[in-house]
């Protein structure tokens, strides 16, 4: 199954609350259970905004009481941990809280519509979803620089260009992309072979070349470890299975 996340505050460019962070961090939580789910789109609702970034209207209790976060209820944190894909469809202009939302996500897809902004300098506050750490490691810290420094708008075009997100579609196209992908997704044969995979990419995120090709390894030996001759077996039929045109699953 596909669950698809809206921030729902179109009037107010879907700026974030403390109660709809907290009703993020526990919706990611609680879907880790759900045994049929296999991928997330979150999204923004309208075509305007993705999401403004805090409400700093609101922000009095998120600043004095919020952080240290515990991980249960830090939205960055159960976004990145969550097991499955998450998709992010970009409709609109991504501005700093909101942009470190979608970077805690596995792949952006934008609309035309979309944008990205970090404001943390212009209005003096500080970053603490990764933003600062995650452009640099993306872009190159010159580029990440730029845009920390100026709080300009980074345009959908560009931040293809800048491989920021994987793809630029009309607004129309973008919901439908996002779920033909998630769907693409879920259908990988060996459910527990796209965990590990994303497991393995975000640990190696952290490390050294040497010490993510190392993790690599010790995780592929207790794979095949635990496979088990059934598992073989069945991965042997789905191979032969495809080069004849034929349908098989593990």
């Amino acid at each position: 199954a596909i669950h698809i996340v809206t921030l729902n505050r179109p009037d107010a460019q879907n700026a974030l609350t403390m109660d709809m962070m907290n009703e993020i961090a526990t919706l990611f939580h609680g879907l880790r259970d759900d045994k049929k789910v296999r991928a997330v789109i979150l999204t923004g609702a309208g075509e305007k905004a993705f999401s403004a970034g805090v409400d700093l209207l609101k922000a009095d209790g998120i600043f004095t009481s919020y952080f240290p976060t515990p991980l249960e209820k830090d939205p960055r944190v159960q976004i990145e941990t969550f097991p499955w894909p998450v998709i992010c469809a970009v409709n609109g202009f991504a501005i700093t809280g909101g942009f470190e939302l979608a970077l805690a996500c596995d792949i952006l897809i934008a609309s035309e519509n979309a944008s990205f902004a970090d404001t943390h300098s212009k209005f003096g506050i500080a970053p603490a979803w990764g933003l600062s750490q995650k452009l640099a490691r993306s872009l190159g810290p010159s580029r990440a620089k730029e845009l920390h420094f100026s709080g300009r708008f980074l345009g959908a075009k560009e931040a293809m260009a800048w491989g920021l997100v994987n793809r630029v579609l009309p607004p129309q196209q973008l919901m439908p992309h996002c779920l033909d992908l998630a769907k693409e997704m879920s259908k990988i044969p060996n459910p527990t072979m796209l965990r590990m995979m994303k497991q393995t990419v975000n640990d190696g995120y952290g490390m050294s070349f040497k010490d993510g090709c190392e993790n690599e390894q010790n995780v592929a030996y207790k794979y095949y470890k635990e496979m088990g001759a059934e598992l073989f077996e069945k991965m042997k039929a789905f191979i032969m299975s495809r080069s004849k045109g034929a349908k098989s699953k593990l």
